[in-house]
């Protein structure tokens, strides 16, 4: 890849050699390049194909806790920041409503303190300039969201002052920045021949004396400028047509920017929680309950498939006959799938894993690339465990699950990065339970959540509910009474606030940015339990 910087540097070298050019015509120059490149798009679509956008923090604003640039006009395929020019360590942002962006910058307000901008022009509409002090103190986030709202590209949260914003993107340009990237296949000698040919007829027009040149020249690029269009309708005439409906995928849709009206500080998200949910005789009773809320998403515990059979066909039957509907892209036969989106997030228990060969046929069925992740939803950073054990109890995971290992080290960086309202832990095996009091295997867990930032722990596994408070002083909470099996409760450990194993059921948490609720509702709709955590 080439600079655009790079590729203008490379034609004024042959177009001006030693001593070079004369400074005063350098800006002039310059327009005649951004010239050249938008007549070129016009007359061959395919250069409208492929563009890299480089944008440091410096040429970007800051408006109340987002980053706020002009939109290109075209289809945006993909949007990440770098820091400190390294492109080897990129954060990739997710298309969203302007709603949700509005949402989180309603929590980044708390955060963010407007930069002085002394002895700078005043911009209108509470627009700044970016400056160091901007800066978050957790540094540099490490997920965020983005949206279009008139003509302008709103990021959430905004960018740190050695960051760059990076825009991969169909469409006509209608001006280069020199970190814009440059694709060789498409910017090879031919074009940068014509280019050449127009920067020299442009100059010659403005500031040479001589006529016949200039008609030479014009004529000479006009020439070239055919050739180059032939040479391109053979290289392309027996592609396929790139498909527009496939283009705009990534892109907001209209739907999503329909309602644009700031959230009021009321507006809510409900989801769901489930654990140990499949196979079971409560199974479709969940299942109904949990879709009576119309959660925007769910979240699994684990132990998402029991049995001992390896095969999709099975996991599918224990999971997309209830929940396909959430999973995108649904692989299995039992339902149609989400659209467009994914809102089914398991997390893996030891019957996921075990016997050997379910850990892969998860990962494949559920898209993921490894057994730990994290993702956000809205206000919400989810951070995913892989507890590592099988069945018998045994470590198997090679990244390791106490907090000092591969994993635990992954999970403390997230954590103190991340920039969202609330963050919430799921993680199979409980690390407290009354159920599971003195397995030492489960230890590993205990972590130093609260430490790291977490609000909340989830766990499943214990087939009954349990709401805890440990010493380490984050809220736990056990959901393995989903639909599989439930067992009696046994005396309660010193921790434990609340117990309750007389019928399925699952939570139904409702977050806002001052709010996280959680309810605990047996199948039969009865709210057998409520913790309320509020941020003011």
């Amino acid at each position: 890849m080439i600079t655009f910087a790079s590729f203008r540097t490379a034609i004024r070298g042959e177009l001006w050699p030693f001593p070079g050019e004369a400074k005063s015509l350098r800006a002039a120059h310059d327009k005649y390049f951004v010239e050249a490149m938008i007549s070129l798009q016009r007359w061959i679509p395919q250069l409208q194909v492929n563009h890299t956008s480089v944008y440091s923090a410096c040429a970007t604003y800051v408006q109340c806790g987002l980053t706020v640039i002009e939109a290109p006009v075209g289809v945006i395929k993909r949007i990440y920041t770098i820091a400190s020019g390294d492109w080897c360590d990129k954060v990739y942002l997710s298309s969203r409503s302007h709603k949700e962006v509005l949402q989180w910058q309603r929590c980044l307000l708390r955060r963010f303190t407007p930069p002085e901008n002394a002895r700078m022009p005043a911009l209108q509409q509470g627009f700044r300039f970016v400056e160091a002090s901007t800066d978050s103190v957790a540094g540099r986030a490490r997920a965020g969201i983005w949206s279009i709202d008139r003509k302008r590209l709103h990021i959430a949260p905004w960018l740190q002052s050695n960051e760059s914003l990076v825009i991969e993107w169909d469409g006509e340009k209608n001006t280069w920045e020199d970190l814009d990237i440059l694709d060789p296949a498409y910017f090879d000698g031919e074009v940068a021949s014509v280019v050449k040919l127009y920067v020299q007829t442009a100059h010659e027009r403005d500031f040479g004396g001589d006529l016949q040149r200039k008609r030479f020249l014009e004529a000479d690029y006009n020439q070239k400028l055919a050739d180059l269009k032939f040479a391109w309708q053979q290289r392309t005439e027996n592609q396929e047509n790139m498909d527009a409906e496939e283009l705009n995928v990534c892109s907001p849709t209209t739907a999503d920017l329909a309602d644009d009206a700031p959230l009021a500080a009321s507006d809510e998200t409900v989801l769901a929680f489930i654990a140990d949910y499949a196979n079971g005789d409560g199974t479709a009773d969940v299942a109904a309950l949990v879709k009576s809320w119309a959660p925007s998403y769910i979240v699994t515990g684990g132990n998402n498939w029991y049995g001992s059979l390896v095969t999709l066909d099975d996991l599918d039957a224990a999971v997309g006959e209830f929940y396909g509907d959430y999973i995108y892209p649904y692989m299995g036969t039992l339902a149609e799938g989400a659209e467009r989106t994914n809102a089914f997030f398991p997390v893996l228990g030891e019957h996921d894993r075990d016997p050997v060969g379910r850990l892969d046929l998860f990962q494949t069925y559920f898209n993921l690339r490894r057994p730990y992740y994290d993702f956000i939803q809205g206000h919400v950073h989810w951070f995913m465990v892989d507890n590592g054990l099988d069945q018998d109890d045994v470590l198997v995971q090679p990244d390791g699950n106490t907090s000092s290992s591969v994993q635990g080290d992954a999970f403390r960086l997230k954590m103190a990065v991340s920039t969202a309202r609330w963050k919430v832990v799921v993680v199979a095996v409980p690390p407290y339970s009354s159920l599971s009091d003195g397995n030492t295997a489960y230890e590993a867990l205990r972590w130093p959540y609260k430490a790291w930032g977490a609000d909340l722990v989830l766990s499943g596994n214990s087939p009954q509910y349990e709401r805890l408070l440990p010493p380490e002083g984050y809220p736990l909470i056990i959901g393995g009474w989903s639909g599989n099996a439930l067992i009696a409760s046994e005396p309660a450990i010193a921790y434990s606030l609340k117990q309750y194993d007389e019928d399925y059921g699952a939570l139904k948490i409702t977050v806002s940015c001052d709010e996280l609720k959680v309810e605990a509702i047996n199948r039969v709709g009865v709210v057998v339990d409520t913790l309320t955590l509020a941020k003011r």
